[in-house]
């Protein structure tokens, strides 16, 4: 008894009610097994190991609650909890400011053009700076990209360094990019070379620009009767009436996304004639840079023809020139200068019998 009493007296000097539910209950009458005694009061069946038990029930309640209360709450609220979640979070410095190296979407030549780069993290607004550049377009205060209508041709890699609002200290990163300015897709020819009812027929649609290969189609209307055109801008046949036919074509290049132009086109077919006569009635157009060449094709008289530029007119386009190949002719070349040249050219064949007439190139 003098034991349990001073394990009561060592629990009660404690400040705290200890929790005895992990010894057994008392038996009735207050029995407990051999070296146990049953404290009254509780009902519970303690050792009579006196002092030396005290050590392992005090651990215990440290343990289970004093420790429990500075491993939890008092842990929970140091600088390792909730204070540096605040430091290292939205409230105090916020994500890491980042513009990601995104592709940018292709500008197309003569046609108006806007992106907008959007950074992630940071505080507050965000200011744009833009090194390098791409000819004729402007970066704005709120990070777009835009161009009333592109201007030049190219790939053109620029750096765009964007800061945010933090304090004390700006937030700023610089990220590389690259725009691709594709060439305007046109179709060059719109008066084709004239047909003679009967005859065969060939004549090769072109276009500038885009980007190679083209696929042609018709796009409304239908050519002249015994013509047909071919998905490589081949119109070939042999013309079974005469006059004058219009007819739309469309033609789409191989770029991601396609380009795709549109244009009417004429065929004047007449009927079989030995009389000379030039059957060229229009020159395409061209584009600067990219190679040149337009066949001049005659009809009737006595072969063979010779052509040549009438004195007097207007040159060809710089970089453009008449030249032979056995029978055929043509004005080719790779145009140096953007423009529209007027000229005139003369056909005679061989008993110097001559027909003129007057052309037009416009280079881009």
């Amino acid at each position: 008894m003098r034991r349990a009493a001073l394990v009561l007296l060592l629990l009660s000097g404690c400040g705290f009610n200890p929790d005895l539910s992990r010894f057994p209950q008392c038996e009735p009458g207050g029995r407990c097994p051999a070296g146990s005694l049953c404290l009254t009061e509780e009902q519970r069946c303690v050792p009579e190991c006196g002092e030396s038990c005290v050590g392992p029930v005090d651990a215990g309640v440290d343990a289970g609650l004093d420790a429990g209360l500075d491993a939890g709450a008092d842990a929970g609220t140091s600088d390792a909890g909730f204070d540096a979640g605040v430091d290292a979070g939205m409230e105090d410095a916020g994500p890491q400011l980042a513009l990601a190296a995104v592709a940018l979407p292709a500008a197309i030549e003569t046609e108006p053009y806007g992106f907008t780069f959007l950074p992630t993290g940071g505080q507050g607004s965000y200011s744009f700076t833009m090194d390098g550049g791409v000819p004729g377009f402007s970066l704005l205060v709120g990070g777009q990209l835009t161009s009333a209508a592109a201007t030049t041709v190219g790939t053109f890699p620029f750096t765009i360094t964007v800061k945010d609002d933090a304090q004390p200290v700006r937030g700023q990163v610089t990220t590389g990019f690259s725009l691709e300015v594709r060439p305007l897709l046109r179709i060059a020819s719109g008066v084709l070379v004239e047909g003679r009812q009967g005859q065969a027929y060939s004549q090769q649609l072109s276009a500038t620009g885009g980007l190679p290969p083209y696929r042609w189609v018709v796009d409304g209307g239908t050519p002249t009767a015994g013509l047909s055109l071919g998905a490589d801008g081949g119109v070939q046949g042999s013309p079974s009436a005469t006059g004058v036919v219009s007819f739309g074509v469309s033609v789409i290049d191989a770029a991601t996304p396609p380009q795709q132009a549109s244009r009417m086109v004429t065929i004047d077919t007449k009927l079989l004639s030995v009389v000379l006569a030039i059957a060229t009635r229009a020159a395409a157009d061209g584009r600067v840079g990219t190679a040149y060449s337009q066949p001049l094709k005659a009809y009737g008289g006595t072969p063979a023809y010779t052509w040549s530029i009438q004195s007097g007119s207007a040159s060809l386009p710089p970089g453009l020139a008449l030249t032979n190949a056995g029978p055929d002719w043509q004005l080719s070349g790779t145009p140096t200068d953007a423009g529209t040249w007027n000229f005139t050219v003369r056909v005679a064949d061989s008993l110097l019998a001559g027909q003129n007439q007057a052309l037009s190139i416009t280079i881009y």
